[in-house]
Order: structure tokens, then C-alpha cells, then sequence
């Protein structure tokens, strides 16, 4: 009896974190974090309560974020985590970001590459993320690298692939011919000095 209901426990988790992500990608993160947060107050599994607290996290879209950076921290910090800080000290960037903090937000996305774990395209998604704040400032010379970075760190199958492909291929079309310009630009002004500033 105690083995059933334990069972059944775990279906029901397991259907509302499926309920939280389904929230998630219609944009109704309110209702993803409650959701998230109900799995990870009743889950019996040390994975499934932790991947529901990230994935509560990660639905964070306004409002106090203190408490929530804060858990985050911890949970960083504790040995039973070491696999997975890459992961959580993204989703404190993220936070961070979505505060317009993006000072501390790039802090954490560095300690997330410092922490990547070898097995995890976690990597690849923290320099696709680095890529788009660079594409945003029109640093188009460091957007592309850090896409090609991107590029192949993610499988092909990964969501994030096919855009972080294009745009790397796009942007190093438009890098070539911004270094030849940077390069031509050097020559004209070399050219145009005199021999005392030359020396």
C-alpha cells in the first residue's frame, strides 16, 4: 500500500512538472513557477526536486528575485550540486538579466563556463546567450565567435542549433568583411603619415 501511493506520488510530480513546462512555452511563468514550486516541495527524488527548483528559477519574469538568487546560491554551494553549478549559476545570470543587472549576470555566465561539465550542452548554451547580448550591441565580431563557439558545443538536435548555426555562418560573412575594412582602414592611415610619425 505504502509502495503504491509512493508510486502514485511520483506520476503526479511527474504530470505537473509536464504541466509546468507546457506553462512555460505559452509564456504563463506565473503559473510555471507555482507549478514547479508544488514538484519540488513533493517530489521524493533528489533529481526531480532539483531540476523543478531550476526549472522554478528559470520561470522567474518579475518581482522579488533576492530569495530566489539566494536558494540558488546554496544550492551551488553544496557538494551534492558539483555536477550540476554550471547549470545553476546560468540560471542565476539568467535572473540577473531579467533584473538588468548585466554585470552580475555576466559574472554568473562566466563561473557557468568555468563549472561546465563535459557531459552537459550547457556550455553551448551559455555562449549562445553571451552571443545574443554581444549581437544586441551590434559587436558583431565578438557575436560571431561566441556563435561559433556555440555552434560546436550543441548537438545538432539541441533547439537552440539551427538558429546559433545560422546566424554564426551570417555573421562571419559580415566579420570577413569588417576585419579587411578594419585592415584597408590601417593601410589608409599608415599611408597618409609622414616619416617623423612613422619613426
Amino acid at each position: 500500500q505504502a509502495a503504491r501511493l509512493e508510486t502514485q506520488k511520483e506520476n503526479m510530480c511527474r504530470y505537473l512538472y509536464i504541466l509546468g513546462q507546457l506553462y512555460q512555452k505559452t509564456g504563463n511563468t506565473l503559473a510555471a513557477q507555482q507549478t514547479f514550486h508544488r514538484v519540488a516541495k513533493s517530489a521524493s527524488s533528489y533529481e526531480m526536486t532539483f531540476n523543478a527548483r531550476l526549472e522554478e528559477a528559470r520561470s522567474y519574469s518579475s518581482g522579488n528575485s533576492g530569495n530566489l538568487k539566494n536558494e540558488l546560491q546554496k544550492m551551488a554551494k553544496s557538494e551534492r550540486n558539483t555536477p550540476y553549478r554550471d547549470q545553476i549559476y546560468y540560471t542565476i545570470g539568467k535572473i540577473y538579466l531579467q533584473d538588468n543587472n548585466e554585470k552580475e549576470a555576466l559574472s554568473n555566465f562566466q563561473k557557468s563556463l568555468e563549472y561546465a561539465s563535459p557531459n552537459s550542452n550547457q556550455k553551448g548554451v551559455t555562449f549562445a546567450t553571451l552571443a545574443d547580448l554581444a549581437f544586441s550591441k551590434k559587436d558583431f565580431l565578438k557575436a560571431q565567435a561566441l556563435y561559433d563557439s556555440a555552434s560546436t558545443l550543441l548537438p545538432d538536435s539541441h533547439p537552440l542549433y539551427s538558429d546559433v548555426q545560422t546566424r554564426s555562418q551570417k555573421l562571419g560573412r559580415l566579420a570577413s568583411n569588417m576585419r579587411e575594412y578594419q585592415k584597408q582602414d590601417s593601410l589608409i592611415k599608415l599611408s597618409m603619415l609622414n616619416k617623423d610619425e612613422l619613426t
